[in-house]
């Protein structure tokens, strides 16, 4: 096995937040491991204790250690092998035999690159289902993988490359209808695909905004000073990193008769638009 991050490592993360979520984290990892040992139980340790570092005390202390620590394990479970660009996602009802615990509520499990707007994004996709979340975990891992995409730990050792991953866990209002749990599945699914398409191509989004501000000043169209100037403002404004770019396509006007058209132009477009 690679060389590991120390103790040492998880002593200094946890001496920056506060000592009540410490303790609460500790009763956690005590429960992993009574739940689980064996040859890994070192990197479970470390799992747990990055895992809940960022969940305020009031949802740690209201939910059983065991059930937090074998809801936890079973996401490195679930996240143990992920290739290289794939989002994983399960929606699930916890059940004893299968899974260690029970909960009265939905969870929710995803494991994918560290992006922005991942939990905007899923907030609006439950939003929609008019499901409530009650508990957001939401740690970013340095994940170090072999070639096979399975995960060997989690931070740097300064011998191999560690890559930022987003692991989400939600509990949401109960589903029971396998067909909502199926469409939500692939709902969380879709919009996660649109924010690594969005992401990835935000800086040639960018450019085309640019590209036509410049068109504006180099090639103006027939139109009055003023209109052209507030465009150009509002184009400065929107490039100027205060909004988001999920889409572009590039659209030409075919004049008719009765009515005039926009055709979007083929392999024009970018990030949604695709």
């Amino acid at each position: 096995m690679h060389a590991q991050v120390s103790s040492a490592d998880d002593n200094r993360l946890l001496r920056s937040i506060p000592a009540a979520r410490v303790a609460l984290i500790e009763r956690i990892a005590a429960a992993g491991r009574a739940r689980e040992r064996g040859a890994r139980t070192d990197l479970q340790q470390r799992f747990l204790r990055a895992y809940f570092r960022g969940v305020g005390e009031e949802d740690l202390a209201e939910r059983p250690a065991r059930v937090l620590a074998s809801a936890a394990l079973g996401h490195l479970e679930f996240g143990a092998r992920r290739a290289p660009g794939q989002s994983l996602v399960r929606v699930f009802n916890p059940e004893r035999e299968g899974d260690g615990f029970e909960s009265a509520r939905t969870l929710v499990l995803t494991v994918t690159d560290d992006m922005p707007f991942l939990v905007d994004s899923l907030g609006i996709v439950f939003g929609r289902a008019q499901l409530a979340i009650h508990l957001i975990v939401h740690p970013v891992l340095e994940a170090r993988r072999d070639a096979r995409g399975r995960l060997i730990d989690i931070g740097s050792n300064g011998a191999q490359a560690a890559h930022p991953e987003s692991w989400q866990l939600y509990e949401i209002d109960r589903q029971t209808d396998p067909a909502q749990i199926e469409k939500l599945q692939r709902d969380i699914e879709s919009t996660l695909a649109d924010v690594r398409i969005a992401v990835d191509d935000w800086r040639p989004m960018r450019e085309r905004v640019r590209a036509i501000i410049s068109a504006l000043d180099s090639d103006p169209p027939p139109l009055a000073a003023d209109e052209i100037g507030e465009a150009r403002h509002l184009l400065d404004w929107m490039e100027s990193r205060h909004f988001v770019f999920l889409g572009y396509r590039r659209y030409n006007l075919e004049r008719a008769v009765h009515e005039d058209r926009l055709v979007p132009e083929a392999r024009s477009g970018l990030g949604i638009l695709r």
